[in-house]
């Protein structure tokens, strides 16, 4: 079975092997800088959201602290932060 990670793993990989190919190495600097850009502030918004949104489906009419069991051990702290999006 293909995991998001999966999925991720080979689209940096193509993302990668595409700069790779740039001959000018200014240009292949400057899109390997724009790939570290995007993943850094772009994605993770995403990716918290949909953590969010798992964790809110969780919560239903659960504590924090079961919440956090059921995800191996997070603190209810930890899960009130992901809850806020931090």
């Amino acid at each position: 079975m293909t995991t998001p990670r999966d999925i991720v793993a080979s689209a940096i990989d193509q993302a990668v092997n595409a700069i790779n190919t740039i001959p000018d190495p200014i240009a292949r600097e400057k899109a390997a800088r724009d790939l570290l850009d995007d993943l850094k502030l772009i994605h993770p918004t995403t990716i918290k959201a949909a953590r969010r949104r798992a964790v809110e489906e969780l919560k239903g009419g659960r504590t924090l602290q079961e919440v956090g069991n059921l995800l191996g051990g997070l603190t209810r702290a930890r899960v009130e932060q992901i809850l806020k999006d931090k």
